[in-house]
Parts: C-alpha cells; structure tokens; sequence
C-alpha cells in the first residue's frame, strides 16, 4: 500500500483548487479578498480587541440589583466538577435515575417454582 498526501496549501489555495467552487467570478473575488488581508494587521487589530475585551471583563458592575458573581478563581475551581452538577438553573426538574435491569435472559426462569419446591422441602441442603 502507498500512500500519496496533497502538496501542503493554505485554505484559500484548496478553496481556488476545488472542483466545486462555482465559477471563475468566485475565484476572482477570493483572489481580491487574498490580496487585501494583511497577516500582521489582523493580528494587531485582534490583540487590541482582545485588550479591549479584557478591560471590559476587568471593570466592576455599577448596578446595584445585579447578583454578586464568584470571584475569578473560585469560578475556575469549580469547573473541575461542574459537570457532575448537571442543569444549573433552579427551575430544572431532578434527573430519575435509571433502573437497572437485566441485562441477559433468566436461565431459572423455568424452573423456578421447582426450585422453590425442593428448597422448601429440603431447607439444610445447598
């Protein structure tokens, strides 16, 4: 058996490479699009959303009805073991546990009543 791997290519050049993109047109406004992206400025503009993002989550809640949420790392401790909580909401019904059953056919199931019979006229015998 051998296997045989693509050459290595970025999203845009399998999207331009696959059978299925429509047309030439969609080619050419990828191709357009391509040229305009600039790595190293949406790189800058992500970090300075993600700044901005992270002085948002800093600042403190001015509203005085607002519940007082958990500080930062209580709310990290307890997602080691918040999924064995289940449904956080109060108004959630309780889960029934399921009954376990059985789980392969009785092999006394016809003799039983015999078997009864035989340990009540014997009870000393195992």
């Amino acid at each position: 058996m051998r296997k045989r791997y693509n050459a290595p290519a970025t999203p845009f050049a399998r999207l331009l490479a696959d059978p299925r993109t429509p047309s030439a047109a969609v080619g050419r406004t990828m191709d357009v699009l391509h040229v305009t992206l600039d790595p190293i400025s949406l790189l800058r503009d992500m970090r300075a959303l993600q700044a901005e993002l992270a002085g948002l989550a800093d600042r403190p809640v001015i509203e005085e009805n607002s519940p007082t949420a958990p500080a930062l790392d209580q709310f990290f401790a307890g997602l080691r073991t918040a999924w064995k909580d289940g449904e956080a909401r109060p108004t959630a019904p309780a889960r029934p546990v399921a009954k376990r059953e059985r789980r392969r056919h009785d092999p006394f199931a016809a003799v039983t009543d015999t078997l009864r019979d035989w340990f009540e006229a014997e009870p000393r015998r195992s």
